[in-house]
């Protein structure tokens, strides 16, 4: 009997030797490293993701993934590149040595006292959805807590107003895709391509921020997704007018230290014209179209003839114009000094207003073109154009 019992305690000694050797544990001041899993693990990858690093499920589970996203920080950041979250990766990512617990914010979960970009996602995911509507400021103050209580209630969430794993799977602000920057392919850039400038087809947190500033301002009111598409690149645009800046939709280092002044200026006149805050937008938004097939009677942006393509471009700024060329050039205000966002007509292949485009200044028109088979940008001094110019008519006042 004394013998079983021996042989039990030593079996059990050995299963726990065993299992302790095969699901690694963290301690504290231990490194972080492959095969290890838990909450410490989890803030990793939740912070890596943010930086646009790890692209991977924040499991809370140190795998090969995990491994190859420190490795990219490593590198970038000229630590030593082992794929390892030693103490100086993670002060260099701003989380403690001693739990891998951010020292600035953004840890999870996140509730009332918490700050950093993940408060700020938050925010602006409620916002969209109607639960919150104080500042965007990435502080977690009562209002924050208040919405994201309503939102638990209303998913049969535990209503604690602490946005946990639950809470902040709900609204879907796990997925990779919320924090990873994008160039205009779509496809993933690497964690440095979140810097100026931005532009159509990028996506990320600062995207996000931009679109958040232009909204205080006045000028963006479209959904705060941190995807730059049209709607941003408008805002930004005609933000752009309004602050003697180059008008062309992309965010660079100046237009962000524009954006960031404490006093932006207000509606002012654009290369010596007072032209309408909406004509740069209008032409910046025409020009994303460059390219887009020629289509008999098209009218949207999966095929354009020329008046189908103002008629969309100027209804979708709520400029009502109407549909056929020739309507066009007559419904509108004659002009002969032209100004950005003109419409211009030619006669082609019938007498009269036959042939239309959107004037884009520099002396150049956008138009959609039977002749070329798509939308391009043509000089009103090409031969065939020049001699076909009837004039112009003004929407924009």
């Amino acid at each position: 009997m004394r013998r079983n019992f021996i042989f039990f305690v030593l079996m059990l000694v050995i299963s726990l030797v065993f299992l302790s050797q095969g699901v690694p544990v963290y301690a504290e001041g231990d490194a972080l490293k492959e095969g290890m899993s838990g909450n410490s693990v989890l803030k990793l990858q939740a912070r890596l993701c943010d930086l646009g690093y790890y692209q991977g499920a924040l499991d809370g589970s140190f795998g090969a993934g995990t491994s190859n996203a420190v490795a990219s920080f490593q590198s970038a950041n000229g630590l030593d590149v082992d794929g390892i979250a030693g103490s100086a990766t993670l002060a260099t990512l701003n989380l403690n040595g001693n739990a891998g617990t951010p020292s600035g914010g953004d840890q999870l979960p996140l509730k009332t006292g918490s700050s950093g970009d993940m408060v700020l996602k938050l925010q602006a995911k409620l916002y969209d959805l109607g639960y919150y509507q104080g500042a965007l400021d990435g502080s977690f103050g009562t209002g924050t807590s208040n919405a994201v209580v309503s939102f638990q209630s209303a998913n049969q969430l535990t209503s604690d107003g602490i946005a946990g794993m639950d809470t902040l799977r709900a609204l879907r602000l796990l997925s990779p895709d919320v924090s990873r920057s994008s160039d205009s392919t779509g496809s993933p850039a690497s964690p440095n391509s979140e810097q100026p400038p931005y532009k159509q087809g990028m996506s990320g947190n600062n995207v996000l921020k931009i679109q958040s500033r232009l909204r205080d301002l006045g000028y963006y009111q479209g959904p705060l997704d941190g995807s730059y598409g049209p709607g941003t690149r408008s805002a930004v645009a005609v933000f752009q007018s309004d602050n003697y800046l180059e008008v062309d939709g992309i965010t660079g280092s100046a237009t962000l230290a524009a954006m960031q002044s404490p006093k932006p200026r207000g509606t002012i006149s654009n290369r010596g014209q007072d032209v309408d805050r909406k004509a740069p937008a209008l032409v910046a938004f025409a020009e994303q179209f460059v390219g887009v097939p020629y289509v008999w009677a098209g009218r949207s942006p999966s095929g354009f003839d020329c008046s189908g393509f103002t008629y969309y471009v100027f209804n979708h700024f709520d400029i009502s114009v109407p549909r056929m060329a020739d309507e066009q050039y007559y419904s509108g205000a004659r002009v002969s000094e032209l100004q950005l966002g003109d419409l211009v007509f030619f006669s082609t292949y019938e007498a009269g207003p036959s042939h239309v485009g959107i004037y884009i200044g520099e002396n150049q028109f956008i138009h959609s073109s039977s002749g070329t088979g798509d939308v391009t940008i043509t000089s009103l001094s090409s031969s065939y154009y020049s001699e076909r110019y009837l004039g112009a008519s003004r929407y924009i006042r």
